[in-house]
């Protein structure tokens, strides 16, 4: 006899009867899914989709990609500057979009790893700052810990001749080469306009993409920071278009400051003090929170160079790391308070020591 087995979810109609392997003559029954089961199917999966298009636009920007929140360039002058990685290197090395135009021209630079990038991000009170005393600035920090070869090269490349350098000794001096600086020192126009055309592709892509589409991804989950921010071609600040992390204070920690000898820090700071004095400028060292300021004052010290003091209570990082925003305008309010005061001590002392006799002149030193 021939047996069916049949499900009371099939009708007869829907079993399809074929010749079985187990032997000649032998039959078993193989299932076909009805109409209905595959509308079903569909129907969920469209439901499903829908619902997490849903939650991606109106729920949470946790489970959007930060190409998604990031806000626009704030105006033309501003390029995408880091998106999984930092193109500004290139766009300044290499004076992209003009972007070292304005470093020829800068009076005042300030030099640094990301900390300090972060912390300068405040351009409106910068600009008030400097145009009420007729100098020019420009932010010459990178991310990466970037210590002080990269920026030390662009400056011999375009022969750059600022009146004052402002560090953030992090540290600052001695500290390796990125990777990424390294390359871009070494690279071509080739890989200039590679990189460049693979980050911008790449956000714009996914920007528009999971506008539409959900992002099934794990960036909700995901605590590690990450940032996207464009850069001024015109001063060198920031804008931080987005990012994710976890606040935290800024409270300053010997622990967590790179480990640099101070020795190694003291001859490095004393070779590239002796190339910004023969190009006229002077040194001023800081320290970013939530880095320890042991390492300015001791090189301050060692170096004979001028250190401002920005230690405050109450500072906090937005990324465990960088100073958010209310912090940075308490950071940018102290440390132009004692940049202004070491400049116009050192206006005065050189305004004394040009009337000066040479037995004064001696005692000035």
């Amino acid at each position: 006899m021939e047996s069916l087995v049949s499900l009371s979810t099939f009708s007869s109609e829907e079993t399809l009867l074929e010749p079985s392997g187990g032997g000649p003559g032998g039959k078993e029954s193989v299932r076909k899914p009805s109409v209905e089961l595959i509308f079903i199917y569909v129907g969920t999966l469209v439901l499903l989709v829908a619902g997490l298009c849903l939650v991606n636009r109106y729920e949470s920007d946790r489970f959007l990609p930060l190409a998604v929140t990031a806000q626009p360039a704030p105006a033309l002058e501003f390029y995408l500057a880091y998106f999984h990685g930092g193109v500004e290197n290139y766009v300044i090395y290499d004076n992209v979009y003009g972007a070292a135009n304005e470093l020829k021209r800068a009076d005042v630079l300030f030099l640094g790893n990301s900390r300090m990038l972060y912390a300068m991000r405040d351009q409106e009170a910068l600009k008030r700052y400097f145009s009420a005393r007729h100098l020019r600035y420009y932010t010459l920090a990178f991310a990466y810990g970037e210590g002080d070869r990269f920026p030390e090269a662009i400056i011999r490349k375009y022969d750059l001749h600022p009146k004052w350098v402002v560090v953030n000794a992090d540290p600052f001096f001695g500290a390796a080469t990125s990777p990424l600086a390294s390359k871009v020192m070494s690279g071509g126009s080739f890989d200039v306009f590679k990189f460049r055309f693979e980050t911008n592709l790449s956000f714009d892509v996914q920007r528009k993409l999971h506008q539409v589409l959900p992002y099934l991804g794990l960036s909700k989950w995901n605590e590690e920071p990450d940032w996207v921010y464009y850069r001024s071609k015109l001063d060198g600040t920031i804008r931080l278009a987005a990012y994710k992390g976890k606040s935290g204070s800024a409270e300053r920690s010997a622990e967590a400051a790179p480990q640099v000898p101070l020795l190694d820090q003291i001859d490095e700071g004393r070779r590239f003090h002796e190339e910004l004095r023969a190009r006229g400028a002077k040194l001023v060292l800081t320290s970013v929170p939530p880095s320890p300021d042991a390492s300015a004052n001791l090189l301050g010290s060692s170096l004979g160079v001028p250190v401002i003091d920005c230690s405050a209570k109450g500072l906090s990082t937005f990324d465990g790391s960088h100073l958010d925003a209310a912090s940075t305008r308490q950071f940018i309010t102290t440390l132009l308070r004692g940049l202004d005061g070491i400049m116009n001590e050192r206006s005065q002392l050189y305004a004394t020591n040009e009337t000066a006799g040479p037995a004064e002149l001696s005692n000035t030193r």
